[in-house]
């Protein structure tokens, strides 16, 4: 049976990352995990670099939002594609039938967070040392809980992954949240969150908003209309 390892607070873990590397890639989704991470994380005098991945490319929302939080911390966030966004297209997920043969042909690489932090790592901090910071929080659901508890939220082996913020309950969130005055995006206002899926609970909220947004959506993953008939005839009979 796999043993839980020691899991440091997160006051003496920035403490111990601090002493280990001067740099931080730090994964910044725009919600308020992440907003309340980089807040805190700025007074232990880190060089951070902060990246944004986006699910689908162009979206006027993901544009408005990352010039919002450059502005307010005065620094450039780097974008990359989601891991996600690729496995979907080479899973052909909402695509219709004569597309199939065309995603396959572009043989499209499947990657993940650790090759994002290569790419970073060699072209941005020049092989430096690093830890790649993370706003996921244990009390998030127990999923989460579990896995730190048995891999530890410091990940020095196939991953330098920093889960800086852990043990954070959601009053804490909010706290440093309020106290910086810091904007939360638009869509917690009709979602609750940030957009985190492109499915029907995501996406149906999404659509009145952002209809623009919808269509290059859209234009990505045409059957995902498909979601949305099947939803409304299940639920009106």
């Amino acid at each position: 049976m796999k043993q839980h390892v020691e899991l440091l607070p997160s006051d003496k873990l920035a403490t111990q990352v601090r002493g280990e590397v001067d740099d931080l890639i730090l994964y910044f989704s725009c919600g308020k995990d992440s907003i309340a991470m980089w807040l805190w994380l700025r007074q232990f005098n880190f060089t951070i670099h902060p990246v944004y991945l986006y699910t689908v490319p162009g979206l006027q929302s993901d544009t408005e939002n990352i010039a919002y939080y450059e502005q307010f911390f005065e620094r450039h966030i780097m974008r990359f594609p989601h891991p996600i966004f690729y496995k979907m297209l080479n899973n052909l997920v909402y695509q219709p039938p004569e597309r199939a043969a065309q995603i396959l042909a572009f043989d499209l690489p499947n990657f993940g967070f650790a090759d994002i932090d290569k790419a970073i790592v060699n072209d941005y901090l020049d092989g430096r040392p690093y830890y790649a910071a993370m706003g996921m929080r244990q009390a998030d659901n127990l999923d989460r809980r579990m896995m730190m508890y048995q891999n530890g939220v410091l990940g020095k082996k196939n991953r330098r992954y920093y889960y800086a913020i852990w043990d954070w309950t959601v009053d804490q969130v909010g706290k440093i949240i309020a106290e910086s005055r810091v904007k939360l995006p638009r869509a917690y206002q009709f979602a609750g969150r940030t957009i985190a899926a492109i499915d029907y609970f995501y996406m149906r909220p999404f659509r009145e908003v952002y209809p623009d947004d919808y269509k290059i959506i859209l234009e990505w993953f045409p059957l995902l209309e498909a979601e949305f008939f099947r939803y409304d005839r299940l639920m009106n009979g």
